[in-house]
C-alpha cells in the first residue's frame, strides 16, 4: 500500500473549512482561507509556517521581531526600544536618576553610595531625569 503526503488542503484546489493560521478554529470565508477576524492578516512567507506576520513579511518565530540589542549578546525579543524588558529595566535603572535622589550637598547619591568621584558630567532632560557620564579610568 502506498504511503500518501498528509493532507495539504492548499493543494487541493478547495478553499479550507477552518481559518489557516495556527490555533485558529474558526470558518473560513467563502473564498478564502482565512476566518473574519483574521481576513485581513498575512502569512509568514517561510515554508508552511501557518502563523501571521509580525513584521518584514514573518512572524516572530522567524524574525520578524528584533531581537535585543545589550552588548552581553541577549537573543531575547525586544520589549522597550532596542531592549529586552530585563534589559530595558536594568539600562534605565543605572542610567536614571532623579533631581530628588541629590542630597543636600548636591552629592549625587545612588543606593547610598556617592558618585561624584565616578562622575564626569550630568545631562538632564526636560522630564527631570539624569543621565551621567562616568569618568575615564585612569590605570
Amino acid at each position: 500500500m502506498a504511503h500518501l503526503p498528509p493532507f495539504n488542503p492548499r493543494s487541493t484546489g478547495f478553499p479550507p473549512l477552518v481559518c489557516l493560521f495556527t490555533n485558529c478554529n474558526e470558518p473560513a470565508l467563502d473564498g478564502l482561507d482565512r476566518c473574519f477576524l483574521h481576513r485581513h492578516r498575512r502569512q509568514c512567507l517561510v515554508g508552511n509556517c501557518t502563523n501571521q506576520v509580525y513584521a518584514r513579511n514573518r512572524c516572530v518565530r522567524h524574525g520578524g521581531k528584533k531581537k535585543c540589542q545589550y552588548a552581553g549578546g541577549c537573543r531575547i525579543n525586544v520589549f522597550v526600544g532596542d531592549y529586552c524588558a530585563r534589559h530595558a529595566n536594568q539600562l534605565r535603572r543605572a542610567a536614571t536618576i532623579r533631581q530628588s535622589q541629590l542630597d543636600d550637598d548636591d552629592e549625587m547619591v545612588l543606593n547610598g553610595h556617592a558618585l561624584t568621584e565616578y562622575i564626569d558630567q550630568v545631562l538632564a532632560d526636560d522630564d527631570g531625569a539624569v543621565a551621567l557620564v562616568v569618568k575615564a579610568q585612569n590605570d
